[in-house]
């Protein structure tokens, strides 16, 4: 509501100072931008699947985003939540940070302080629908927003090879801080042809979770839609009833490799990434997950690149039949009935797959439309395959027809 009214509010004064004309406007008038994203869908699935919503329309995404020049090379940068996921955002908060460019006179030395994306992989550049070619993401999507320091800039001229790094609190919750191990990402990608570019991303999670205060860690990382966490109920034989961690401590890192080829046809785009957990718990609890994705896009003759179709594979899986994990291939682990269609798995899950088709329609450089069937499936690990967990299994097939916007 604060938020609303305040948008009002700054609306009303933009306008009143423009009609009147004979007046210049004022200095941060010109300093001020906004700037904001929406994306409207209709939506069908099986039962249970991972975009139901009981075949329903939805307002799936809006955000707005305010960058004002505060003085030369400094800046602010807020963008803000509305609704993500179809779901009202008033508790999620995105990047809200101070920029400085071109620090101590190096054109290669910027910096951002607050709060901001993770420089790890390159998904989270879709964050935004208009972004994204298809309705959905690959089941992996590793992505975090957190507190912290992020560094920037060309390391080679002209977009050759660039670095991203940063350091932030790394526990779950926006300013929760609750002990001394942080977070570390760095991000190397570049363009060595004109129409080949990579990245290559390193994160280390560090030790998240306070024993002394005997709360659960929560790693502020996400993979699969789920914070990363000691390991969870399981019928993996780990000495105890219930399979589940005792610890309150989890770490791992990550490593992920992106490889783009663009040209006037269309995209190629794959990656490939693994994640270690190690678990507070011992090295019973430890996990070593492994994910993959490849998508081809081709523009449509004769539509001048307004149109295209495409085609998309991803998966992620533990490397072992006998030890699982959880994965529900969302940003956030969340379905219309507020859980992940997988959520009776528990941490019994061996993999993840989909397969997803699109065809898109560009009516202008800021408004896509876009139309998407996909279907998906998990395995379990040898002593989860329950009849009752193997009923619950399938294909689980869900479309999406999306309208998103920028402004």
């Amino acid at each position: 509501m604060k938020r609303s009214a305040l948008f009002i509010l700054l609306l009303s004064a933009l306008a009143s100072r423009s009609s009147a004309l004979e007046t210049p406007l004022a200095d941060w008038v010109h300093r001020f931008h906004v700037g904001g994203n929406a994306a409207f869908r209709l939506q069908a699935g099986a039962k249970d699947a991972q975009l139901d919503r009981n075949n329903g329309a939805s307002v799936y995404q809006a955000g707005l985003v305010f960058d004002v020049d505060v003085a030369p090379n400094w800046s602010v940068w807020a963008d803000m939540d509305l609704i993500r996921e179809a779901q009202d955002a008033s508790t999620f908060k995105e990047q809200l940070y101070v920029r400085r460019d071109n620090a101590f006179g190096a054109s290669w030395l910027n910096a951002k302080l607050g709060r901001t994306f993770t420089p790890f992989g390159d998904e989270y550049l879709k964050w935004n629908q208009i972004s994204n070619y298809f309705a959905s993401w690959t089941v992996a999507f590793p992505w975090a927003l957190d507190e912290g320091a992020l560094l920037f800039g060309d390391i080679l001229p002209n977009e050759m090879l660039s670095y991203a790094a940063s350091l932030q609190n790394g526990n779950a919750g926006m300013n929760f801080d609750d002990n001394v191990n942080k977070t570390g990402a760095i991000k190397l990608f570049g363009k060595p042809l004109p129409w080949l570019s990579f990245s290559s991303s390193f994160l280390n999670l560090g030790k998240q979770g306070n024993l002394a205060a005997g709360q659960r860690g929560s790693a502020e990382f996400w993979l699969s839609g789920f914070h990363i966490q000691p390991i969870g109920a399981t019928t993996a034989n780990m000495g105890t009833a219930t399979g589940a961690s005792a610890s309150n401590i989890v770490s791992g890192y990550l490593f992920e490799q992106d490889l783009k080829a663009v040209n006037d046809c269309g995209e190629l785009w794959a990656n490939f990434g693994y994640f270690k957990h190690m678990d507070g718990g011992g090295r019973q609890f430890d996990r070593y997950i492994r994910y993959y994705a490849a998508h081809v896009v081709a523009n449509i003759p004769k539509t001048e690149k307004k149109a295209y179709a495409g085609l998309r594979y991803s998966g992620i899986q533990t490397m072992s039949a006998t030890e699982g994990y959880r994965f529900a291939g969302t940003q956030l682990a969340v379905a219309a009935n507020g859980t992940s269609p997988y959520n009776n798995f528990n941490y019994n899950q061996r993999d993840l797959y989909r397969w997803s088709m699109v065809a898109g329609w560009w009516f202008d450089k800021n408004i896509l439309a876009k139309a998407e069937y996909s279907f998906e499936d998990s395995h379990l690990i040898s002593s989860a395959m329950s009849a009752a967990n193997n009923a619950f299994r399938g294909h689980r097939n869900f479309f999406v027809a999306e309208l998103a916007l920028r402004f």
